[in-house]
């Protein structure tokens, strides 16, 4: 283990003590004990209905309108036309049929579409088209030690806020639609520092795992190197 990591550990160690309040860092099993207040699993939100298919349709259009010529907006409306005509054997409303049975089985009939075709089979570098990141203030550190103190708290405030995560005890996010009262789902908080992303020939796989409190380990990547 080379110094840096050593004189970090011996930091982050000596920081969390002092006044974070954070007492299962460095004995996972305590965090286990913790009686975190019990959350729904289900999201308390609307469930996502189906929306009518020929509103769909006409949105549709209006959406192509301003991109397309006259003769190819016309050749679109004859093809929504025969999708929205019942007596054709590949109508929409079979297909509409299939979605209103899968809405009644799931909560969001349109999350695994979504993720599918914006995510999972978008063959693209991930850090540019898909993965968020975070951008922070540059610092200008004078030696080794204040480096390893920045690093030190950062690490601590992604502790912070993954305990709220797992202890249901973060701030609820608002909508900032017409109604900035409605509660929005926080779900997918949940598979932030517990998922990973397989890649597979045509579509990638999304992988969810439990909580193991036995691992103190983190991973730091630099100049393409794990540390």
């Amino acid at each position: 283990m080379s110094s840096s990591i050593l004189i970090l550990r011996k930091s982050t160690l000596s920081l969390i003590k002092q006044s974070r309040g954070i007492k299962w860092f460095a004995k996972p099993q305590n965090y286990m004990a913790q009686n975190f207040p019990k959350q729904d699993e289900d999201c308390k939100q609307l469930k996502l209905e189906v929306p009518d298919l020929k509103s769909t349709m006409n949105k549709y259009l209006r959406s192509l309108r301003p991109i397309l010529n006259e003769s190819d907006f016309r050749r679109t409306q004859l093809i929504v036309k025969d999708f929205l005509d019942i007596n054709n054997p590949f109508n929409g409303h079979r297909l509409q049929n299939v979605l209103r049975f899968k809405a009644e089985c799931i909560e969001n009939w349109a999350s695994d579409i979504y993720a599918d075709e914006y995510y999972y089979k978008v063959n693209l570098p991930l850090p540019i088209y898909s993965n968020p990141a975070k951008l922070m203030k540059k610092q200008n550190f004078t030696n080794e030690n204040d480096y390893l103190k920045y690093v030190t708290l950062f690490i601590n405030s992604v502790l912070d806020f993954k305990f709220k995560i797992d202890s249901n005890t973060l701030e609820a996010d608002k909508s900032t639609g017409y109604d900035k009262t409605q509660e929005l789902c926080m779900d997918q908080y949940k598979k932030i520092f517990k998922s990973y992303r397989r890649p597979y020939p045509g579509k990638d796989k999304f992988l969810i795992y439990e909580n193991d409190f036995s691992k103190e380990h983190i991973i730091i990547i630099s100049n393409n190197q794990v540390k």
